[in-house]
């Protein structure tokens, strides 16, 4: 009914206001089915200040190679407003300089063009250091776009460190994007076992996604010209690796898609600050649109056990993990 919903849209004192209600009555488990005053849509906009400008800088690395929640990252996500579709949590994985975050951008609706966005360069190192979130509005829910440090990078000295990243990813995520150069299913061995490494290490700290929380897994393949494979391809080679149970008990659809190079040859030096449309394929702005258009239609709200996550407690679920993760002798 309309008189559920708080109208704000010139009030913004009462849209906080709401969002104080929202912590008092429901505290740290606070629970989106049953909370009865849910912020209005006019006024959400000013509801997610800390992601006005820039992504947040989420988890950063210490000189040994420890991830730790950043103050201004605890203060993002526990400052997310109620909403009565939750938190759609979307997170890219892969290896180093490999595009996760140009296709993150893309992905957010960030305009390449304008100041902000996930970091991108054009160097053999990565730019992406720890973690970094975004949030924005999608309908009745929040949509946090999460972009990862890249696997494999040199600089890094921990063997451990990947496993960290790529089990966060997948403990966060509703949809996780799994962003690869290899160019087939038949072929995506190393990204994939990598994963499966991961999933099996880290599953000894106990924490694990529940059989109705399990999530969408994207396994995007990048500057294809080729076919990739079927689903069903892809599920036959995780088969084949015996990774296919492993990965069943995290996802309830494992996924391919391939994407064409986002420019023409003459202008991949410039692909990282495209925004002219004469310069974007028309191929891979096609593709990437069916892509972006099945990820956001998704119902796939971020679930932890049998409730709706909040920012709180997606702080909660990324501490406990990684106090479990800095014992040396977890991940070794």
């Amino acid at each position: 009914m309309e008189d559920q919903f708080l109208n704000c849209s010139d009030k913004e004192p009462f849209a906080f206001a709401t969002y104080i209600l929202n912590i008092l009555a429901w505290g740290e488990d606070q629970s989106y089915e049953k909370n009865p005053f849910y912020i209005s849509f006019d006024c959400l906009e000013d509801m997610l200040p800390f992601f006005e400008f820039s992504p947040i800088h989420l988890l950063s690395v210490d000189a040994s190679e420890n991830l730790f929640l950043t103050p201004e990252g605890r203060k993002a996500l526990e400052g997310l407003p109620l909403l009565p579709g939750g938190i759609k949590v979307i997170v890219v994985a892969g290896q180093a300089r490999e595009g996760k975050s140009y296709l993150m951008n893309l992905l957010a609706g960030v305009s390449q063009g304008d100041e902000g966005g996930f970091a991108i360069g054009a160097t053999y190192s990565t730019c992406t250091k720890g973690l970094y979130c975004w949030a924005r509005r999608q309908g009745d829910h929040i949509l946090l776009v999460i972009d990862t440090e890249g696997t494999g990078d040199a600089q890094r000295v921990s063997s451990r460190f990947d496993s960290v990243i790529i089990y966060l990813a997948v403990l966060m995520s509703s949809i996780f994007i799994v962003n690869t150069m290899v160019k087939t299913v038949h072929v995506a061995k190393a990204p994939l076992e990598k994963l499966y490494a991961a999933l099996l290490q880290s599953q000894r700290s106990g924490i694990r996604v529940d059989d109705k929380a399990r999530g969408t897994m994207y396994l995007v393949f990048r500057d294809s010209t080729e076919r990739v494979g079927t689903e069903e391809d892809l599920h036959q080679a995780l088969r084949t690796m015996s990774a296919k149970e492993m990965l069943d008990l995290y996802f309830q659809k494992i996924s391919p898609w391939a994407f064409p190079e986002p420019c023409k040859s003459e202008f991949v030096h410039c692909v990282q600050s495209i925004t002219d449309p004469s310069i974007l394929s028309q191929e891979f702005a096609d593709k990437f649109a069916l892509f972006k258009n099945e990820c956001y239609a998704a119902r796939a709200s971020k679930r932890i056990g049998d409730k709706l996550a909040t920012g709180s407690m997606l702080v909660t679920l990324v501490e406990t993990y990684l106090d479990w993760a800095r014992s040396e002798e977890n991940l070794t």
